[in-house]
């Protein structure tokens, strides 16, 4: 680990794909940091992602068709993800939603057109204060999401301070088969 070494050990997430344009790279998240390896492990860079560990990630095209990491953290200290830009590694945030939420988590990130316009959606499901689906444009503008509530109150009062994952599973298909993808979120 690279940040909080005594609170946060250990590895949080795991991805490949091709980031910089060239090959494939590995993508190991750990306390506030995402390291990120060559085919043989090499490591290429350690870049921080703030406050949080890297826990699910999803490589996202840019405008420019360069590509970025869009990393969830696990917990996560604030209401966003952060990104790694492919091309130069700089760092960014993508995506802030109201209401502010600590300790959020996501499980699934997922990349799709869903409305067959030739534009990709980030499409994420949050656990937290509020637990929901959020969909975004590929630069992290909010486009829609879908509330779920809050955790129940049985976890409060059995005296669990994060419960457990209300949102559990995320995918995207077209029930039809008429061009109109449809966003299916697991529950607890």
């Amino acid at each position: 680990t690279y940040w909080f070494k005594e609170d946060l050990p250990g590895i949080y997430g795991l991805h490949t794909g091709c980031l910089t344009g060239e090959g494939t790279q590995a993508f190991v998240g750990s306390a506030c940091t995402v390291e990120v390896l060559d085919p043989s492990g090499k490591l290429l860079k350690r870049v921080p992602v703030y406050w949080g560990s890297g826990a699910v990630m999803q490589i996202v095209p840019n405008p420019d068709k360069t590509r970025k990491l869009v990393v969830a953290k696990a917990p996560n200290l604030s209401n966003d993800y952060s990104t790694i830009h492919g091309g130069n590694w700089s760092t960014g945030r993508f995506g802030v939603s109201p209401p502010f939420q600590l300790s959020q988590s996501t499980l699934n990130i997922l990349v799709d057109d869903l409305n067959h316009d030739g534009q990709l959606e980030v499409i994420c499901d949050t656990n937290g204060s509020m637990n929901d689906v959020r969909v975004y444009d590929c630069l992290g503008k909010s486009l829609w999401s879908a509330e779920f509530g809050p955790p129940s109150a049985g976890a409060a009062r059995a005296g669990i301070t994060v419960p457990p994952p209300i949102m559990r599973g995320l995918a995207v298909l077209d029930f039809q088969g008429r061009g109109q993808k449809h966003v299916v979120a697991a529950t607890d």
